[in-house]
């Protein structure tokens, strides 16, 4: 019973850490890295993942917040989105659908 409820409270917690990124603001930047990091341990610990759309949002080196044009630069160009973390200069590259 005890598994069921550590379960439950960790998809609240990673549904209100989702909820923090997806929702910025641009003068609490230090709440939204810390809330990207805790997403992450949550999701390690427990097994519950945040949304894809959520986990673009993060680095996956320096473990922080992706906020287009602040900390991070979107490109699209032939097909391929790529995202380069401005902190730490990781590049991901994906394939545009449709």
């Amino acid at each position: 019973m005890a598994i069921k409820n550590r379960r439950k409270n960790a998809q609240k917690a990673v549904s209100q850490l989702s909820s923090i990124i997806l929702n910025y603001n641009n003068n609490d930047l230090e709440i939204i890295d810390s809330a990207a990091r805790q997403l992450i341990s949550v999701g390690k610990r427990h097994g519950v993942r945040a949304q894809s759309n959520v986990t673009k949002l993060i680095c996956r080196d320096c473990k922080k917040s992706l906020i287009p044009g602040k900390t991070a630069r979107i490109r699209i160009n032939s097909g391929q989105i790529t995202t380069s973390c401005i902190r730490c200069n990781r590049v991901s590259r994906s394939r545009l659908r449709g």
